[in-house]
Order: C-alpha cells, then structure tokens, then sequence
C-alpha cells in the first residue's frame, strides 16, 4: 500500500465512521460541558435557595413571637424540612424555648447575625427578635448541603452519562483512526514495500531480542547473511521489472523454507537476513541454510524463458559469535564475503579466522589507496620471446608492489582487492600511463621498445567509460597506439558480446592489437573467435605447467594451437618454465612464449638492456 492509497482510504474512513464518530464525540462533548457548567451553577442555586428558607423561617419565627409566647414558635417550627433545631433565649439568658436536637455553644453564636459551618455539613445561625416585653434571641441549626428535588437525580444522571458517552466516543473514533491509517502506516515504516517482508528496521529490533534471549536463557540461534550471484547482470539484461517480479517469488520461497518462529528480512537490494531460533548444533544451522540455499536456486520462469540463480549464505552462531547486533552482523557478512570468494553458491559458516582474514583484506585496501597515490607502485617488463628463445617479440606489463618497509605484496594477493573494491579501474588507467610513459621514456635513451602488452581486466572492460577514458590517455600520450597490445579474458568478452566487438573493432582502428588471455579458463570456444577481432590467444599457464607429465593437456594445447593457426591468429603460451615444456611448443609451432625460463618480470631498465643485448648477438 502506497502513502496515495493511505491518504484515499483515510478520506474514506473520515466520511464513514471516523466522521459520525466525531460528530457524536462532538454531541457527548456538548452534553459534558453542560454537566462540567450546570452543576455548579445548580449547587449554586440551591444555596441560595437555602439562604432564602432561612430568611422565611427567620420573618416566620419574628412574626409567631411578636404574637406568641416562644413555645408556639418552636412548635410551629419543628417539622420544616431543612432546619435541624431551635432555642429561643430571653434577653436574660434564660431558655424560653427550644425544639429538635439543639447542642448550641451560645459563646460562638454571641452576636445577631452570626454563623458557623460545621463539618458534618449544618450551620448554626443567630438573630434576635426585638417585641415589647425585650429582646429574644433565636438560635437555628439547619441543613448545609441542600436536599435534591425529584428531578434533580434525573439531571445529573443525564450529565453523567453525556460525559461518559463523550469520552468512549474518542476512544471509538481514536481506535478507528489507528487501525484504519496508522497501522498500515506503522507496517509500512516497518516492512519491505516490495516483498512485503520486514526490512532492515525491523529485523534489527527482532535481532537484538532474539540475541538477549540466547544471553539470558541459554538458547542458541543462528544469523544467515544472504546474497544473489550476479543478480545486477539479471537487471542490466532483463530490466529492473523482472528483476523486481524475481526479486517478490525469491522472498515468498524464502518465507515458505523457514519455520514461523524464524524471521526473514529483505535488508536492501539483493541481500536478505533469516534468523534460525532454537540451533541446537552448529550442524543444524549449516542443514537448513543448505536447504534455503537449495530453495532458491530452483529455477524461475520469466514468459516462455527460465532462469536459475545461486546465492551466497554467510552463517554465525548466537550468541557465541555474535555477543551484540554489531558483532553478528559483521561477522555474518564476513561469512558471507568468504563464501563469495570461495566461487559462490554455497554455505559458509563463520570462524574467527575469516575474521583475520577479512581484516586483512581491508588493510590491504587502505594501503593500495595510499600506495597509488605515492608511487609505491611500478611497473615490472617479462619478455616474450619468438621460437629460437633468442628474439624478443614483446613484453607483458606486470604491476609490483614494495612496501615503504621494504616488503613486497604479491599480486595474486592485492589484484583481487582491487577487483572488489573497484580500485581496479583507476589502477588500471595508472598501469596505461606509465607504459606509455615508459615508452616514450625508451625512446628518448634510444631504445625503440617492441610491442608491449597491458592486461584490462573484466570490471575495467565492463566500465561504461573504459573506451573514453582510453582513447582520452592514448591521445594524451606522443606514444604512437601500434606500441600497444592489450590482454582481455574471455569473461570480459563474453558478458557482453555486441558491446565488445565495438570496442574491439574500435581500438583495432586505431593500430592496438588485442590478445585473448587465459584461453582454456573460461568459455573456451573457438566458434566465438571469429565474432571478436583478436590477434592472438593466449593459453592459460596451467596447461603449460602440465605439458609434459599430462597427456591430456598436451593434446589440449596441440590441438589449440592447430585451430588457431586455421583461425589466422598468434598462440602466446605463459607460465613456460623449463627446455622440455619449450621444446614441444616449438614442435606444435607455437608462435610466442614467455616465463621464468628465459626472464621473470624485470624493471625496465634490465628489460632495456635484455633487449639491447639480443639485438647485439
């Protein structure tokens, strides 16, 4: 429910139920404000009707005693409805009458006019009455608090009730206005519009409980991390309305595979949380994430199209490796990071180790930043050599890192950083600048460098700004665009294929040759050579390095090396390391090969003089 659908049907409830609660919250109120504003105003006038009786009995009793003795005046006075008693005294003092209970403290009651409140709700009043034989003074004791009428109880009970009935008709019209407006509303802030499962919010509010429990009752739970293989390449093929429509049937499976006590959460994107109450064993835990992992890599229908996606899943144990909400999201991605790195599409329960690792990692990262900022980088030169082992050919490009304290990192260490933390792409650019520079530099000592070859790696490739931002460096550069050659891997090509051939045709243009790296490791087919205008390809090392004691692999490579001489096309073989391996290259024709046999990579002062030095021979 959208906040347009909130606000039509919280206009439809105020003209339902909502609008007549008011209205007769509006009519009670008027009814309690006549109480709040009528009683005072009636206890008011009974007081007063009070002081007029008084009155009336004191003109009543004046009159009886100007006529009578004192005893025919209390008598005449007895049975009147609010007076309690009566005394009359003589000037002297004496009492010459008196009727009802009377307890009088005439020191109090001293002087004519006077009166006392008492608690138990009378008033005891004093006058005196001037006739011929003196003066006499009359004491009463009469009722306070005023007697009702017979409608009178009628009234307040009317009042009553109106405030009542003002008062349940808010709770009504409150009730209503929350369970047609605000609980959508508070469900709305509390969960995923789009698959309707809990978002982050509230699966972080249930984390914390579930986690406290464990701490306080000694139950154990478990925290999954889970997150689609590749799903931006389902978006950028299919579009972002399959990839919601996927996204909805993915949260339902996931719903449907775990127990109602246990919590799903979609926590943005293509990532999801489920919670597992009461693990009694760590295996558990691992058997039910392989079971939603198995779930939802059933295959999805899409029209007359299906598709199958995996998922990594990223597991840590409750409480004992996740004392906090911090503490076990962290180590749930961690978990869940490895499981990536491991090839995806599996479970991947969390131990402290990974912890070391990921740290590691992130360290790694923080230092390659500086380290392209302040040159800590070069760029190291292996030659490839012709068939004799005698005549360079070229050079690959290999990037080496030294440490201000000395020590080196490798590149299969910190190339993958690069890769994931995007920092291949301005890597990348850098590594194309210094070549050219380098080049430019040879010339300049005399030294005309054969072609060098400069590896682009997927995400660089993939980089909608990768061929701009080439051309823009080349153009840049007095380095003429012949001097380069550039390695691509098949999966660069392959993610995208129309793109590729354009990008490939158009640096192709420009006098660049182009290499197919890593052949053998990715689609490895031939049939797709012919669309992409390469030069060479280039045999992944791990078929060289099995040459000799692999059968296989050596029918592999021969047989490689035959269809890409039909195609028209260079074989590069890397990763040679010893005469045996080379020798049978050169038997199969192998046109260009390179590796430790004949040079490591080298700074490009010792790949200057390498080169000189084979010119010279």
């Amino acid at each position: 429910m959208n906040t347009r659908e909130l606000l039509l049907d919280a206009r439809k409830i105020w003209r339902s139920r909502i609008g007549k609660s008011l209205v007769l919250t509006v009519l009670c109120g008027l009814l309690a404000v006549q109480a709040v504003v009528f009683v005072p105003l009636l206890m008011q006038s009974r007081h007063q009707q009070v002081a007029g009786v008084i009155r009336e009995e004191a003109s009543r009793i004046d009159a009886l005693l100007q006529t009578g003795p004192p005893r025919v005046a209390a008598d005449q006075v007895r049975h009147r409805p609010l007076l309690l008693g009566i005394v009359i005294r003589a000037e002297g003092g004496d009492v010459a009458a008196e009727a009802g209970f009377v307890d009088f403290d005439f020191e109090e009651l001293a002087g004519p006019g006077t009166r006392i409140e008492h608690q138990d709700g009378v008033s005891d009043v004093a006058f005196d009455v001037q006739r011929s034989d003196g003066t006499w003074r009359v004491y009463l004791r009469c009722h306070t608090r005023p007697a009702m009428n017979a409608a009178d109880p009628h009234l307040f009970m009317l009042c009553l009730l109106g405030l009542l009935a003002a008062l349940c008709s808010v709770a009504l019209t409150v009730f209503a206005l929350r369970r047609k407006v605000m609980l959508p509303l508070e469900h709305q802030a509390q969960h995923d519009p789009l698959t309707g499962l809990p978002n982050r919010t509230q699966f972080d509010v249930r984390l914390r409980e579930i986690i406290d429990d464990c701490a306080n009752q000694g139950t154990r739970a478990a925290l999954l991390f889970i997150d689609l293989d590749r799903f931006k390449d389902f978006n950028d093929n299919f579009g972002h309305p399959q990839g919601d429509a996927l996204l909805t049937e993915l949260a339902q499976r996931l719903k449907a595979a775990v127990a109602a006590d246990c919590v799903a959460a979609r926590l943005g994107g293509d990532e999801f949380a489920v919670i597992l109450t009461f693990v009694l064993k760590t295996s558990d835990a691992q058997e039910q994430a392989q079971r939603i992992l198995e779930t939802l890599s059933q295959p999805y229908r899409y029209n007359q199209f299906r598709f199958q996606l995996s998922a990594s899943i990223g597991v840590v144990m409750l409480p004992a490796h996740g004392a906090d909400l911090a503490e076990a999201q962290r180590n749930a991605d961690i978990a869940m990071y490895v499981a990536k790195r491991g090839g995806r599409a599996q479970v991947t329960m969390f131990d402290a180790a990974m912890s070391e690792a990921v740290s590691r990692r992130k360290q790694l990262e923080d230092w390659l930043r500086v380290a392209i900022d302040e040159n800590e980088l070069s760029v190291h030169y292996q030659p490839k050599l012709q068939m004799d082992g005698h005549t360079v050919d070229g050079a690959e490009a290999l990037l080496r890192w030294k440490r201000p304290d000395g020590s080196q990192v490798s590149p299969g260490e910190f190339i993958p950083v690069a890769e994931e933390s995007g920092l291949i792409v301005p890597l990348g650019r850098w590594v194309l600048m210094r070549v050219l520079a380098q080049i430019a530099t040879w010339k300049s000592q005399g030294f005309e460098s054969p072609r060098i070859s400069v590896n682009v790696s997927a995400n660089q490739f993939l980089d909608e700004n990768f061929l701009r931002s080439f051309l823009e460096i080349l153009d840049g550069s007095s380095t003429p665009a012949s001097h380069l050659d550039l390695e691509i891997t098949e999966s660069a090509l392959m993610t995208t294929p129309d793109h590729a051939v354009s990008v490939l045709t158009t640096l192709r243009a420009r006098g660049i040759t182009v290499s197919l790296d890593d052949f053998g490791t990715g689609y490895s087919s031939l049939g797709y050579l012919k669309r992409f205008p390469v030069n060479s390809i280039k045999i992944d090392h791990s078929f060289v390095v099995d040459l000799v004691e692999d059968r296989d692999s050596a029918r592999l490579v021969k047989a490689v090396i035959g269809m890409t001489h039909s195609l028209g096309l260079l074989f590069v073989a890397e990763g040679v390391e010893n005469k045996r391996q080379l020798a049978l290259l050169r038997d199969w024709e192998c046109d260009l090969y390179q590796g430790h046999l004949t040079s490591p990579a080298i700074d490009p002062d010792a790949f200057r003089a390498f080169c000189m030095a084979r010119s010279r021979d």
